[in-house]
């Protein structure tokens, strides 16, 4: 029994532990960041193999350099290819660009800067934000050392996506929801850039009685979508269009690896299910999950619980996320954690949100070895005892209140 409540409410995860394993963490990625960029610019600015300097963000930057000149030919899979290739090196690995005519437009400013330095300044402005968010909920610290250390973030700063941006807008404008709604809506309305991560959202807005910040997020979509038709054109969307059904092809055979997809969808497809049942599978937990917002969202219980339901709930949700998606994650693992110093800790609940943090650097290895796609099973206990907190939150509290809590408080 003593065996099982080391698991059940894990006293060894002191807040001196988690500041050593943080730093080693920041360590980590700065020696891989290093790495990185000297390995990949062997060639060119490739790797031996091939790989882009910051892998993914040459698909931001030459979309950008598209949507200055040709939009629609960004969506051509040989242009693309052919273009990115010459700026980073004719060895470089096919790449392609699959994001929403919003996107480009937002990303535009990159076309004015070469490529390297646009790397710097996307890197250096999500990380910034992020940092920027997560000091409101964790104290500049444990922000720096999250923003940095986790491995999600890591993730981001290896391959140059956009998490830090996705974690800041959602992070954001659910922290300000309350106290500026509008504000809060207009973020919202800017994750249409990445439109797959506000699936849940209306819902939550919906059920919570956010009707003005559910107004401006949709206003604000609108007049996104309405100024991506009047600076890139219509034909644009239509071949965006063309091209989701490209990216729904390679999600459905698993190009680019299950293992670092940590959805329902891959999940079954990893244990051999069809593409039907993976798909009937993800769709009912996308309906449970939405439930859940739902009834958390109506329920009288802290924001910052049904913030982290949401973010969690979205996860299990969507058919395709990926690793470096997770940076989000962070703010939603920062909420339940103020909540349970606050009250107690559920059982299980420290050992969860451990594993939620480091499900990127466990999730794809255990899973690429195993054959199993662990993520799942981790972001829905993580969703179960947030709603436990959310609509019993005096069932189950630990009693085990370590005066060594995990972390500083936010004021600290």
């Amino acid at each position: 029994m003593a065996s099982l409540d080391t698991l059940r409410y894990a006293p060894w995860l002191t807040r001196e532990r988690v500041l050593r394993w943080s730093l080693a963490f920041v360590l980590m990625s700065a020696i891989l960041v290093t790495a990185h960029i000297v390995t990949h610019t062997a060639v060119q600015l490739t790797s031996e193999n091939g790989e882009q300097l910051g892998i993914d963000f040459i698909n931001y930057w030459s979309g950008a350099r598209f949507a200055s000149e040709q939009p629609v030919r960004a969506y051509d899979l040989a242009v693309f290819d052919a273009f990115q290739k010459s700026v980073v090196g004719s060895a470089a690995v096919f790449k392609y660009y699959v994001y929403p005519p919003v996107a480009m437009m937002l990303s535009l400013p990159l076309a004015n800067l070469s490529f390297v330095w646009a790397l710097v300044a996307w890197v250096g402005l999500g990380a910034g934000f992020c940092l920027w968010s997560l000091s409101r909920l964790l104290g500049w610290r444990m922000a720096a050392l999250a923003t940095f250390g986790a491995p999600a973030a890591c993730l981001n700063l290896l391959t140059g996506q956009n998490g830090y941006f996705t974690a800041g807008l959602l992070g954001t404008g659910l922290m300000v929801l309350d106290r500026r709604p509008v504000l809060a809506g207009m973020l919202f309305g800017l994750l249409s850039y990445k439109p797959h991560f506000g699936l849940l959202l209306p819902v939550a807005l919906i059920f919570g009685g956010h009707w003005r910040a559910f107004t401006a997020a949709a206003a604000t979509v609108v007049l996104l979508v309405v100024g991506s038709i009047a600076l890139l054109g219509a034909d644009v969307w239509l071949a965006f269009l063309h091209m989701m059904a490209v990216q729904r092809q390679i999600m459905e055979i698993g190009v680019w690896g299950w293992h670092r997809i940590p959805t329902i969808f891959a999940a079954m497809r990893m244990a051999g299910a069809g593409e039907s049942t993976a798909y009937a599978a993800q769709i009912a937990s996308a309906a449970l999950a939405a439930a859940i917002v739902a009834l958390v969202w109506r329920a009288r219980c802290p924001l910052e619980v049904k913030a982290a339901t949401l973010v969690i709930a979205t996860f299990v949700s969507l058919p395709y996320a990926q690793d470096y998606d997770m940076v989000v994650l962070i703010f939603a693992a920062g909420w339940l954690l103020n909540q349970a110093l606050a009250n107690g800790f559920l059982p299980w609940e420290r050992l969860t949100l451990a594993m939620l943090l480091v499900l990127p650097i466990v999730a794809m290895p255990l899973s690429k070895w195993t054959g199993v796609q662990i993520g799942p099973i981790v972001l829905w206990a993580m969703l179960a005892l947030s709603a436990r907190r959310a609509l019993a939150p005096d069932s189950g509290v630990a009693a085990f209140r370590p005066a060594n809590s995990p972390v500083s408080s936010p004021a600290a």
